[in-house]
C-alpha cells in the first residue's frame, strides 16, 4: 500500500496536465518513483496520510519524520510542514474522506475530478494565477488519468 499526502496525489497528477516529466530531484524525495508507480498500477491501494509520506521518506529534508523545508507557496514564506498540512486537510474535508482512509489510486482521482471545482479555496492564499494553472493542469491531469484507467 502507497501512503501518501493529498496534495502529493494531486501534484503528480497536475504535473502530469502539464506534461512534465519526472526525474530525480536534488533533494532525494521520491515523487518520480511515486508518480511512476500511479501511472503503472491505477487500482493500487493509496491510504492518505497528513505526515511524512513515501515521497517524503528519502528527502534530505525530513527530519524524525517532520519536514524541515520551507515554501513561498501561498506568497509568503512559510515551513512546507504547516503549508502542506493545512492545504492537505482542506483537501479532505472537500473531499469528504479523513486521515488513514485507504482505497484505489482510481477512486482518489475520481473523487478529486468529482469535487474539482470545490478544490481552489485550498490555495486560497496563493496568488490567483498560480491556484488557476494548478486547476487547470489538475483538470487535464485527471481526465488523462481515468483515460487510461
Amino acid at each position: 500500500m502507497l501512503r501518501i499526502k493529498p496534495h502529493h496525489f494531486l501534484d503528480i497528477l497536475r504535473d502530469i496536465g502539464a506534461g512534465r516529466v519526472w526525474e530525480p530531484h536534488p533533494y532525494g524525495h521520491a515523487v518520480h518513483l511515486v508518480g511512476e508507480s500511479l501511472l503503472r498500477d491505477h487500482d493500487q491501494r493509496i491510504q492518505l496520510v497528513l505526515g511524512i509520506d513515501e515521497i517524503c521518506e528519502p528527502c534530505r529534508n525530513n527530519e524524525d519524520g517532520i519536514c524541515t523545508d520551507w515554501t513561498d507557496s501561498p506568497g509568503y514564506r512559510i515551513r512546507k510542514e504547516e503549508w502542506n498540512r493545512r492545504i492537505d486537510e482542506r483537501i479532505l474535508q472537500i473531499l469528504r474522506m479523513r486521515e488513514g482512509q485507504v482505497m484505489s489510486a482510481v477512486e482518489y482521482a475520481r473523487s478529486a475530478l468529482k469535487h474539482l471545482h470545490e478544490l481552489p479555496p485550498v490555495w486560497r492564499e496563493a496568488p490567483a494565477e498560480k491556484t488557476e494553472w494548478r486547476l487547470e493542469n489538475l483538470s487535464r491531469g485527471l481526465v488523462l488519468y481515468l483515460e487510461r484507467s
